[in-house]
This record gives C-alpha cells, structure tokens and sequence, in this order.
C-alpha cells in the first residue's frame, strides 16, 4: 500500500501518509522513516523549499510551490544526500486563473 523501498545505506525508506494530493502554498507533513538524509522535494518540475528544522528522520513539513509547473508529472521526488531519489505518486491541485485588472 505504501511505498517500501530497500536502499543500500540507508535501509528501508517507507512513506507513511494517506496524502496524494494538495494545493499549491499549502504546508504537508510526509511521515515515514529514514527520511532525514532527504536534500531536495520537487513537485512536479517545481522544486520546494526545505527548512532543516522541519526534518526529521520520521517526518519533513514542506510547503508546496505556489509557481505553477512548466511540466506535469503528479509526482513528488525526494532527492536525499547520497544521489538516491524516490518518486512518490501526488497531484497539485493547480488554482484557476483569475483576472484582477484589465486595460482597455
């Protein structure tokens, strides 16, 4: 049900969250285990801003990109230290255009 993957180093790195999908800006928690060496969290081809405080071995909190992707993959990879990325299947839910002004 979860993605369970065996790596070398770092031993089995699962994910553990019903979450699959969110809007852009919003704040997640990924909970899991061995997640501490994680260095990057792109979603899409959006990269997301990490702050060290807010990772832990079992768990990071990261905000989603507010800038709307060039590309969609409904995927969230984790890039960790040593070069090993895990892709994570999850959709951004991309908000609707607005006009705010017009020139005529």
């Amino acid at each position: 049900m979860f993605p369970e993957i065996e790596h070398e180093g770092v031993g089995l790195i699962v994910i553990v969250t019903w979450l699959v999908a969110a809007g852009q800006g919003q704040l997640i928690a990924i909970v899991g285990n061995n997640l501490g060496g994680v260095v990057q969290i792109w979603f899409n081809d959006q990269q997301s801003l990490l702050t060290p405080s807010y990772i832990s071995n079992s768990s990071i909190i990261v905000r989603v990109p507010t800038q709307i992707p060039t590309k969609v993959t409904d995927t969230m990879k984790l890039v960790f230290n040593d070069g090993y990325i895990l892709n994570y299947k999850f959709k951004v839910q991309i908000s609707k255009p607005f006009i705010n002004s017009m020139l005529c």
